[in-house]
């Protein structure tokens, strides 16, 4: 498998796929956990495309109760 394949690093020392028995940091017996990919592969391509701001591709902001004048000056609520 090679290293663009992987899916899954170490948790302990980073490396990509399962960790080495040889490693001096963790010695292969650290837990995996999803790869964290760098900011160049994220621009490259190389990362997967994660959907962040739903499926209609833009933001939609949300007034909250819980935050004072949150509604004041929103393009969505316009003043009467």
């Amino acid at each position: 498998m090679s290293l663009d394949d992987t899916t899954v690093e170490c948790s302990l020392c980073g490396r990509n796929g399962e960790p080495p028995a040889t490693c001096d940091m963790c010695h292969g017996g650290a837990p995996t956990q999803k790869r964290a990919y760098t900011l160049s592969e994220v621009h490259s391509g190389r990362a997967p495309q994660e959907d962040r701001y739903g499926s209609d591709g833009g933001l939609n902001p949300k007034t909250s109760p819980l935050v004072v004048g949150g509604a004041v000056n929103h393009p969505s609520h316009p003043e009467k």
